[in-house]
């Protein structure tokens, strides 16, 4: 006997462990204070990064105008947040270690889902050139542009112009050779700010 479109089965989809924290995110949006004009939630990162490998560290969601919207960011700045209900706002409890390199990335949709997606699509175009590790969405073979003019101009400079760097061998302008407190000086601007413990790679002596 055939059985009739109404009385078939109905298979309810189970819910992904995304689709529950997208509910998680709008019961806490829908939770806000009624005065607040963009209600907004802000949710700590602990280890998801990009296709890149680029740690991420934390994601806000946005009503938009009049709640038909989303917008979600995400955002890497290593600084230490806490959140504050009392001002709808966030602050940093440390600004003596803050990475330069900040990356927002942006998703805005009438779907949280897509919001979060585009979101997640646009931090895939983050890279760190290896050369000056800036984060930039202009990478080519892991260099940023302005690496690759200024290896341009150390190729059209006359010798006496460029020195070696002694930490990553490469030819340099003079004008990016730092000199440190012990007065060793063949190193890039570049290799300095990377050198970790702040020594100098050669006799050891300390350097701020």
């Amino acid at each position: 006997m055939q059985v009739s479109e109404s009385k078939k089965k109905i298979v309810l989809k189970k819910k992904t462990e995304f689709d529950l924290i997208l509910d998680f995110i709008v019961k806490k949006l829908e939770n806000k204070p009624a005065h607040q004009q963009y209600p907004h939630v802000f949710l700590p990162l602990h280890h998801f990064t990009n296709n890149k490998g680029i740690a991420f560290d934390h994601i806000e969601v946005r009503r938009g105008y009049n709640n038909q919207t989303y917008l979600v960011i995400l955002t890497r700045d290593r600084r230490d947040f806490e959140f504050n209900d009392d001002d709808d706002n966030y602050h940093t409890r440390n600004d003596e270690d803050i990475d330069d390199n900040v990356i927002r990335c942006v998703g805005h949709h009438k779907s949280l889902q897509v919001a979060v997606d585009e979101a997640m699509q646009d931090s895939d175009n983050w890279d760190r050139c290896q050369d000056c590790n800036v984060y930039s969405e202009n990478i080519v073979n892991h260099h940023c542009v302005s690496c690759i003019l200024s290896q341009r101009q150390v190729e059209k400079a006359p010798d006496q112009d460029k020195f070696s760097c002694v930490i990553c061998s490469a030819d340099r302008l003079l004008v990016h050779r730092k000199k440190l407190a012990c007065g060793h000086q063949d190193f890039c601007q570049a290799c300095v700010e990377r050198l970790r413990p702040r020594q100098c790679p050669l006799c050891r002596k300390p350097f701020n």
